[in-house]
């Protein structure tokens, strides 16, 4: 019934007079008379019921002290209702706002029912389920095969959670299943999931049930006496709910005999509206050219609106009732209708009219990378709302994101400085003993990796327990993971990782004199000196609590309920000492005392599985909402029923699968396999909250989302309902929903910048919806925007470096080396920029296999040992590698497995022949000597061990890298330009052969006159100095795809020797495309050179390809002649075999 026509009816004795004073519509009804006391007040404004509510406690003023009951289903709306009550009586303290089945409990007590008994509560429910399903007899009828059996305990706790959620759905949707299963008759005989769910709950024996209860509280209230009704309050109000359950709902009705109760509801659409068809049934109507077809309805009510249809047709199945509806239209007169307005207008109609020309879009939807990028987004947003809205403050604007916790680490630093809270926390934020018991268990059931037990360490209950501090854990961190090589378990025998042997590894290092020795399989390791020995005492504490819990958690029998209360009770002790903090877990540990009785009175162990199951439930169903609409912005999650009237809104988080919430309902859910109207249903539950918020946002709607991959820029989906507001924004009503490279107002989305600082946010032509407000960002955007301003000059070699003036001619030929081997990176080394990788932290796995790294650090130790004993004898010590290798597997670095002691002992052969070869090559021990050669001004210098005989040999325990074998041939050049040439340099090594991908080597380089060895020299330091004043990109790695393509052909005629250059000039274009970010190697990765990028990363691929033209035409020359003047030959068979003399009488190499 509308307004107008309610205006002039007396429904039963009820009259209702109406006066409309404004836009805002003041409705005043009269002092009445009813046998039906049941009103239902109808609105698609939240503003509007209030008015309605206001008008009744005008006419009806409640007594100084009487307290008015308002059921609610939300903090926030009472919250809201207080505010605006005080604010138009001037105070306002007689409202009682209750939650629904709070208000019916106390009904409940009031007549002498119990309604929610606690041997009905589900917690108690599924310990009793659980012990039903340990009865191997009754398990043997389920359709969950080993359910019975002592490994399958986690399995069975969480069944009998979910079957006890399940039961506790039944008791108030589905009574009269339950009462016909205590007789044994089966309603739902052709369900094959209804018979064993019948003989479980007659096996449960819960009598009378919940839904019993709720209709003995009906009954009772039917036969209420005089005397009695007068216990009840004058009146009752059920505002801002959109759904009851039916049970519920006849509890307010059979109240309606005797008190007015009213109840306040929102609805979308004026007309009829509670016979929408399925969702599919929106694309049909989208796409037809004439609108929508008649008696049919708006696309969005079709997608959002079935929970609230269904809510709709359950009141009107209740007859006993009266409808007030009184539905308004958005039409100002001082300024255009905006999208939401008209949109709601639409909604309010139930149809789909053309947008007026002038409207105000007054809806966004923003792509974002990362969580991150979408609270900075928010933060301009509403900083920016603030600056063109004067009147606009914080406390009228709101956040909500389905997830509000995944925000809170980015929320609280980024709005510091701005006035907010954040609602909806859940119950372990503000019990940090609760929190701990989750995490302890948590890692309790882990491997005890280090990077977990640290994760740990960090919480600030955990550090306030132990007196350490920030700087104090990562100092820990150092001395136990980097250098004690813990990584995982607390004991093992299959590998030296545990955290036993990386703890007795510190122990030792602190107290032994001998760090080379070897205790008991135990190397010491020096990182425990003076005050540090302190900090492992935590660490020794925790791993003992941890080695306990492990035992208890690997007992295969378990233990009784008292058991596992005391040593939770321990537990709470041991990290809250006389702490307040702990009392709700000791509360959770008496309540689990309670809960779990069944299993008590019997006697059954509880395995450490299924206390892992409870402690995993604790918190996770129960939220605190304190902080809603409390001071400045509001952040809170997206609920049901907020259907509060917001100006300004914000959704952040609107992630593809995040809204609505995934409801997985097993398959033997009875409530899904045979549906009712009343039913809860969490997806439409979902969209009809979102529905709800379209009716309330008053100015502005924006939505954020991470639509945007961080690493490829790909468009990622929004949430299901975003998008489908999308479309009928983009068919329905013709608006530019999203075009690439379009700003607001020619499109609705925009597409963010992954990073704050970018120029696009504070150029001059920036729209303001889009314009950075943050001076941080702004500073480092004109500080990087500088830097690529002066790197705009004509020249092609010019990079972003500016010259780097050299305060001596006087050069290290090292120096040189660095310098060529990477020129764009020595160039930001010397102004202080590292360009080196982040380095990785160690994986938290034990060392059961061993890498390139392993290798190259074994070698490393081999190496220091046999130079060590090399001064005293020349003969190569057998006893070195065993030693090398026990000490390596007692620091933790090698693994126990004979895998690895094979791969150690092919590391040694390469090593030994290696090594004997260069000690007969150089039988005594070489001394150094200072060489060095002026040469265009500049003074080349190099300090080397030279053994005599104008040669030159050097031994390197590893593979040639590309600085290696720069700084060989360099120091060729040295020898030969500054002693009159015909010097030998060979370098014992490792490298790739033909044969082999690691081999021993010798690279040699034979004599190069003095005036060769000058005149190359130069041409390397004008490459030099060509790196001081405006580098050019290379890089010595691709001088190695380079060699290896001369090596790999040897021509015999110019038409080869043609094919090579091609050939090699490819290899290093190709290694130079990859790094220089203009090509993708074969496993899909860059290759990029960060140093390169920076660079040159402003340049076009043209100007690109002229500055590695003009690089390679630099170094060809270079590279040929060093290349012709270089020998590499694999090393076989014994020392005497690989060494002769040479045709000169000084040593030569065999191949």
């Amino acid at each position: 019934m509308d307004h107008e026509t309610f205006l002039h009816a007396n429904l039963e004795g009820i009259a209702y007079r109406y006066v409309i004073l404004s836009f805002r519509r003041e409705i005043q009804i009269s002092t009445f008379v009813t046998t039906v006391h049941f009103i239902l007040h109808v609105s698609n404004r939240t503003e509007i019921l209030l008015a309605h509510l206001v008008d009744l406690l005008e006419h009806a003023p409640p007594q100084p002290f009487e307290r008015l009951p308002f059921l609610i289903a939300g903090r926030g709306m009472e919250r809201w209702l207080e505010h605006q009550l005080a604010r138009h009586f001037g105070i306002w303290g007689n409202g009682e706002f209750l939650f629904p089945h709070h208000f019916f409990d106390w009904l409940a007590e009031t007549f002498g029912v119990t309604l929610d008994a606690a041997p009905l509560a589900r917690e108690r429910t599924r310990w009793r389920i659980e012990a039903a399903l340990r009865d191997p007899a009754f398990a043997a009828t389920l359709p969950f095969p080993g359910i019975a059996e002592p490994d399958a305990a986690r399995q069975r706790f969480q069944l009998a959670e979910q079957l006890a959620n399940l039961y506790d759905q039944y008791q108030l949707l589905r009574s009269d299943w339950l009462d016909a299963w205590s007789q044994g008759q089966n309603p739902l005989a052709n369900d094959p999931h209804a018979s064993w769910q019948m003989a479980l709950w007659q096996k449960l024996a819960i009598a009378p049930h919940r839904g019993t209860l709720w209709r003995q509280l009906i009954e009772r209230l039917a036969a209420l006496s005089e005397a009695e009704v007068a216990q009840l309050p004058p009146q009752i109000f059920v505002f801002g709910v959109s759904y009851l359950p039916p049970l519920m709902l006849e509890v307010l009705l059979a109240l309606s005999a005797h008190v007015p109760v009213h109840l306040f509801t929102l609805s979308p659409s004026e007309t009829y509206w509670g016979d929408i068809p399925k969702r599919e049934a929106r694309f049909a109507y989208l796409s037809d050219p004439n609108g929508l077809p008649e008696g049919t309805h708006h696309p969005l009510l079709i997608a959002y609106g079935r929970h609230g249809a269904y809510f709709q047709r359950l009141l009107l199945e209740a007859q006993a009732m009266a409808e007030l509806t009184h539905f308004e239209r958005h039409q100002p007169t001082d300024r255009p209708v905006t999208l939401l307005e008209h949109l709601q207008n639409d909604l309010c109609d139930n149809t789909l009219s053309p947008l007026p020309p002038d409207v105000e879009r007054n809806i966004l939807f923003h792509r974002c990378h990362t969580r991150l990028r979408e609270v900075e987004v928010l933060r301009d947003r509403i900083r920016a709302l603030l600056a063109e809205t004067p009147d606009l403050v914080l406390d009228e604007i709101v956040v909500m994101s389905p997830q509000i916790d995944q925000y809170r680490p980015f929320i609280t630093p980024l709005f510091a400085d701005i006035p907010h809270t954040i609602a909806d926390r859940t119950v372990v934020h503000d019990a940090p003993a609760l929190q701990c018991l989750l995490d302890w268990f948590a890692l309790i059931q882990g491997d005890f990796a280090w990077d977990e037990v640290w994760d740990f360490l960090h919480q600030p209950w955990v550090m306030a327990r132990f007196d350490l501090t920030a700087a104090e854990l990562d100092l820990l961190s150092e001395m136990v993971v980097e250098i004690g090589a813990v990584r995982c378990d607390l004991t093992s025998e299959t590998h030296r990782n545990d955290w036993l042997s990386g703890l007795r590894r510190l122990l030792l290092g602190a107290v032994c004199d001998a760090p080379d020795t070897v205790w008991h399989a135990f190397a010491p390791v020096g990182a425990c000196e003076g005050q540090r020995m302190a900090l492992l005492a935590p660490l020794f504490a925790l791993w003992e609590r941890m080695r306990e819990w492990r035992d208890l958690a690997h007992h295969p029998d378990g233990f009784s309920l008292p058991f596992w209360q005391k040593e939770l009770r321990r537990l709470a002790q041991f990290f809250f000492p006389d702490d307040p903090q702990r009392l709700p877990l000791d509360e959770a540990i008496e309540t689990l005392g309670e809960e779990a009785a069944p299993l008590t009175e019997t006697g059954t162990p509880i395995g450490f599985a299924t206390i892992a199951a409870w402690v995993e439930s604790l918190g996770a169903e129960r939220r605190n909402s304190r902080g809603f609409l409390q001071r400045g912005i509001t952040f809170c999650d997206l609920l049901p029923m907020r259907s509060i009237p917001l100006r300004v809104l914000f959704l952040i988080g609107m992630d593809d699968q995040a809204y609505p919430r995934q409801q997985r309902a097993p398959a033997y859910d009875l409530l899904r396999r045979h549906f009712r109207i009343g039913d809860r249903d969490l997806r439409s539950e979902d969209r009809y909250t979102f529905l709800e918020l379209l009716l309330c946002v008053r100015e502005r709607l924006e939505i954020l989302w991470q639509g945007l991959t961080p690493d490829t820029n790909a468009k990622r989906p929004p949430a299901q309902v975003v998008t489908e507001l999308r479309e009928v924004l983009e068919y329905g009503y013709g608006l530019p929903v999203e075009r690439d490279d379009a700003l607001p107002p020619h499109t609705l989305t925009i597409s963010h910048r992954a990073f704050p600082f970018h120029s696009r946010y504070f150029a001059a032509d920036t729209p303001n919806v889009l314009r950075g407000r943050d001076r941080d960002h702004y500073a480092i955007c004109v500080a990087l925007r500088h830097a690529a301003d002066a790197s705009l000059a004509p020249a092609v070699g010019d990079s972003r470096l500016p010259p780097l003036p050299w305060p001596t001619q006087a050069l290290a030929l090292e120096t040189l080396a660095a310098a060529l081997s990477a020129p764009i990176a020595w160039r930001l080394a010397q102004h202080g920029v590292a360009t080196d990788p982040l380095v990785e932290p160690p994986m938290p796995r034990a060392k059961l296999v061993v890498d390139g790294l392993d290798e190259w650090r074994l070698r490393e130790r081999l190496n220091e040992g046999a130079q060590a004993r090399s001064a005293s004898c020349m003969a190569w010590d057998e006893t070195l590698p065993n030693a090398t290798l026990q000490r390596a597997q007692a620091e933790g670095v090698w693994p126990l497995h004979p895998s690895g002691a094979r791969r150690a002992q092919e590391a040694f052969a390469h090593f030994s022949t290696l090594w004997q070869t260069y000690r007969h090559a150089c039988p005594t021990s070489p001394t150094p000597q200072t060489y060095s050669v002026t040469i265009d001004g500049w003074t080349l210098t190099d300090t080397l061990p030279v053994a005599g005989n104008r040669t030159f040999v050097a031994f390197h325990p590893h593979r040639v890298t590309k600085k290696n074998r720069l700084q060989l041939w360099l120091r060729h050049l040295l020898l030969c330009a500054s002693d009159r040439g015909g010097w030998h340099t060979h370098l014992y090594a490792f490298d790739r052969t033909p044969k082999a991908d690691t081999a021993a080597i010798v690279l040699q380089h034979p004599p190069v006159s003095a005036a060769e060895a000058a005149a190359e020299l130069a041409q390397w330091l004008a490459l030099f100095s060509r790196t001081l004043s405006a580098p050019l990109p290379w890089h010595a790695t691709w001088w190695d795809t380079w060699w290896e393509k001369w090596r790999s052909s040897s021509p015999e005629n110019n038409e080869r020797d043609a094919k090579r250059e091609a050939n090699c000039r490819a290899a290093w274009f190709e290694s130079a495309e990859r790094a220089m970010g203009m090509r993708q190697g074969h496993d899909g990765g860059g290759h990029t050179d960060p140093s390169l990028l920076w660079a040159f990363g402003n340049r076009s691929e043209s100007a690109l390809y002229a500055l590695l033209e003009e690089s390679y035409a630099l170094l060809l020359p270079r590279l040929e002649f060093w290349a012709q003047k270089s020998q590499v030959i694999p090393l076989s068979g014994s020392a005497e075999a690989n060494s002769v003399p040479s045709e000169t009488g000084r040593m030569g190499v065999k191949p």
